[in-house]
Protein backbone atom coordinates (compact mmCIF):
# COMPACT_ATOMS: atom_id res chain seq x y z
CA UNK A 1 0.00 0.00 0.00
CA UNK A 2 1.38 3.42 -1.00
CA UNK A 3 1.72 6.53 1.13
CA UNK A 4 -1.45 8.17 -0.18
CA UNK A 5 -3.55 5.03 0.40
CA UNK A 6 -2.20 4.82 3.97
CA UNK A 7 -3.07 8.46 4.60
CA UNK A 8 -6.60 8.00 3.26
CA UNK A 9 -7.10 4.85 5.39
CA UNK A 10 -5.87 6.76 8.46
CA UNK A 11 -8.27 9.63 7.68
CA UNK A 12 -11.12 7.10 7.23
CA UNK A 13 -10.41 5.27 10.49
CA UNK A 14 -10.16 8.50 12.45
CA UNK A 15 -13.08 10.25 10.67
CA UNK A 16 -15.29 12.28 12.98
CA UNK A 17 -17.93 14.99 12.88
CA UNK A 18 -15.25 17.60 13.67
CA UNK A 19 -13.54 16.66 10.40
CA UNK A 20 -16.65 17.85 8.58
CA UNK A 21 -16.03 21.34 9.99
CA UNK A 22 -12.44 21.20 8.68
CA UNK A 23 -13.77 20.21 5.28
CA UNK A 24 -16.41 22.97 5.43
CA UNK A 25 -13.69 25.51 6.11
CA UNK A 26 -11.31 24.49 3.30
CA UNK A 27 -13.28 22.78 0.53
CA UNK A 28 -14.33 25.86 -1.47
CA UNK A 29 -10.66 26.81 -1.93
CA UNK A 30 -9.95 23.51 -3.67
CA UNK A 31 -11.99 24.14 -6.84
CA UNK A 32 -8.93 24.61 -9.06
CA UNK A 33 -6.63 22.75 -11.42
CA UNK A 34 -7.42 19.07 -11.94
CA UNK A 35 -10.00 19.28 -9.16
CA UNK A 36 -12.23 21.62 -11.21
CA UNK A 37 -12.93 18.78 -13.64
CA UNK A 38 -14.35 16.57 -10.89
CA UNK A 39 -15.99 19.26 -8.77
CA UNK A 40 -19.54 17.82 -9.12
CA UNK A 41 -18.26 14.51 -7.72
CA UNK A 42 -16.62 16.34 -4.83
CA UNK A 43 -19.87 18.16 -4.16
CA UNK A 44 -21.69 14.81 -4.12
CA UNK A 45 -19.21 13.47 -1.54
CA UNK A 46 -19.70 16.64 0.47
CA UNK A 47 -23.49 16.31 0.35
CA UNK A 48 -23.15 12.72 1.55
CA UNK A 49 -21.08 13.65 4.59
CA UNK A 50 -23.63 16.34 5.50
CA UNK A 51 -26.57 13.91 5.21
CA UNK A 52 -27.54 12.53 8.63
CA UNK A 53 -29.22 9.55 6.91
CA UNK A 54 -26.08 8.39 5.07
CA UNK A 55 -24.38 5.27 6.41
CA UNK A 56 -21.40 6.08 8.63
CA UNK A 57 -19.12 3.68 6.73
CA UNK A 58 -19.80 5.55 3.48
CA UNK A 59 -19.48 8.91 5.21
CA UNK A 60 -16.17 7.87 6.76
CA UNK A 61 -14.82 6.96 3.33
CA UNK A 62 -16.02 10.27 1.87
CA UNK A 63 -14.59 12.20 4.84
CA UNK A 64 -11.24 10.44 4.39
CA UNK A 65 -11.10 11.39 0.71
CA UNK A 66 -12.18 15.00 1.32
CA UNK A 67 -9.72 15.40 4.20
CA UNK A 68 -6.98 14.14 1.90
CA UNK A 69 -8.09 16.72 -0.66
CA UNK A 70 -8.11 19.69 1.73
CA UNK A 71 -4.95 18.63 3.57
CA UNK A 72 -1.89 20.54 2.32
CA UNK A 73 0.35 17.74 3.58
CA UNK A 74 -0.47 14.64 1.60
CA UNK A 75 1.59 12.15 -0.42
CA UNK A 76 2.27 14.74 -3.11
CA UNK A 77 2.03 18.25 -1.62
CA UNK A 78 -0.51 20.48 -3.38
CA UNK A 79 2.06 23.21 -4.03
CA UNK A 80 3.80 21.00 -6.61
CA UNK A 81 2.46 22.10 -10.02
CA UNK A 82 0.25 19.56 -11.86
CA UNK A 83 1.16 16.53 -9.71
CA UNK A 84 0.14 18.22 -6.46
CA UNK A 85 -3.59 17.99 -7.12
CA UNK A 86 -3.41 14.96 -9.43
CA UNK A 87 -3.03 12.56 -6.49
CA UNK A 88 -5.95 14.27 -4.74
CA UNK A 89 -8.05 13.81 -7.87
CA UNK A 90 -7.08 10.13 -8.05
CA UNK A 91 -8.20 9.60 -4.44
CA UNK A 92 -11.51 11.37 -5.09
CA UNK A 93 -12.13 9.34 -8.27
CA UNK A 94 -11.33 6.07 -6.48
CA UNK A 95 -13.67 6.98 -3.62
CA UNK A 96 -16.44 8.04 -5.99
CA UNK A 97 -16.06 4.75 -7.89
CA UNK A 98 -16.33 2.79 -4.63
CA UNK A 99 -19.37 4.78 -3.47
CA UNK A 100 -20.99 5.08 -6.92
CA UNK A 101 -24.35 3.61 -5.95
CA UNK A 102 -24.69 5.71 -2.78
CA UNK A 103 -23.51 8.88 -4.55
CA UNK A 104 -26.03 8.71 -7.41
CA UNK A 105 -28.61 10.40 -5.21
CA UNK A 106 -26.24 13.28 -4.40
CA UNK A 107 -25.05 13.66 -8.00
CA UNK A 108 -28.66 14.00 -9.15
CA UNK A 109 -29.38 16.48 -6.35
CA UNK A 110 -26.28 18.49 -7.29
CA UNK A 111 -27.32 18.63 -10.95
CA UNK A 112 -30.88 19.57 -9.97
CA UNK A 113 -29.62 22.34 -7.66
CA UNK A 114 -27.30 23.55 -10.40
CA UNK A 115 -30.22 23.62 -12.89
CA UNK A 116 -32.40 25.55 -10.42
CA UNK A 117 -29.61 28.07 -9.83
CA UNK A 118 -28.99 28.45 -13.56
CA UNK A 119 -32.70 28.94 -14.15
CA UNK A 120 -32.90 31.54 -11.38
CA UNK A 121 -29.89 33.37 -12.80
CA UNK A 122 -31.46 33.27 -16.27
CA UNK A 123 -34.72 34.73 -14.92
CA UNK A 124 -32.74 37.39 -13.05
CA UNK A 125 -30.87 38.30 -16.23
CA UNK A 126 -34.11 38.45 -18.21
CA UNK A 127 -35.74 40.61 -15.52
CA UNK A 128 -32.74 42.93 -15.57
CA UNK A 129 -32.88 43.14 -19.38
CA UNK A 130 -36.55 44.06 -19.14
CA UNK A 131 -35.78 46.70 -16.51
CA UNK A 132 -33.03 48.12 -18.69
CA UNK A 133 -35.33 48.23 -21.71
CA UNK A 134 -37.98 50.04 -19.67
CA UNK A 135 -35.36 52.47 -18.34
CA UNK A 136 -34.05 53.06 -21.86
CA UNK A 137 -37.59 53.77 -23.13
CA UNK A 138 -38.19 56.18 -20.25
CA UNK A 139 -34.91 57.97 -20.96
CA UNK A 140 -35.73 58.11 -24.67
CA UNK A 141 -39.14 59.58 -23.88
CA UNK A 142 -37.58 62.16 -21.52
CA UNK A 143 -35.07 63.18 -24.22
CA UNK A 144 -37.91 63.54 -26.75
CA UNK A 145 -39.95 65.67 -24.33
CA UNK A 146 -36.96 67.90 -23.55
CA UNK A 147 -36.25 68.27 -27.28
CA UNK A 148 -39.87 69.20 -28.01
CA UNK A 149 -39.84 71.70 -25.13
CA UNK A 150 -36.65 73.29 -26.49
CA UNK A 151 -38.07 73.45 -30.03
CA UNK A 152 -41.31 75.02 -28.77
CA UNK A 153 -39.29 77.50 -26.71
CA UNK A 154 -37.16 78.43 -29.74
CA UNK A 155 -40.27 78.79 -31.92
CA UNK A 156 -41.80 81.02 -29.23
CA UNK A 157 -38.67 83.17 -29.14
CA UNK A 158 -38.66 83.47 -32.97
CA UNK A 159 -42.36 84.29 -32.95
CA UNK A 160 -41.75 87.02 -30.37
CA UNK A 161 -38.83 88.42 -32.40
CA UNK A 162 -40.89 88.38 -35.62
CA UNK A 163 -43.81 90.05 -33.84
CA UNK A 164 -41.49 92.76 -32.52
CA UNK A 165 -39.93 93.28 -35.98
CA UNK A 166 -43.32 93.54 -37.64
CA UNK A 167 -44.71 95.84 -34.92
CA UNK A 168 -41.65 98.14 -34.68
CA UNK A 169 -40.22 97.33 -38.00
Amino acid sequence: MGKKEELVRTFQKQASESDIRKIDHHLANMNKGKIKDIWPKIQALYQMIKDPKAAWSSKAMAIGALLYLVSPMDAVPDIIPVAGLADDAAIIIATVSTLAVQLKKYMVEFEEEKAVIQKAVLFEVEDRKTELKIDAKKQEEEVKQKFILKVVTIIGIFATIITLIVKFG
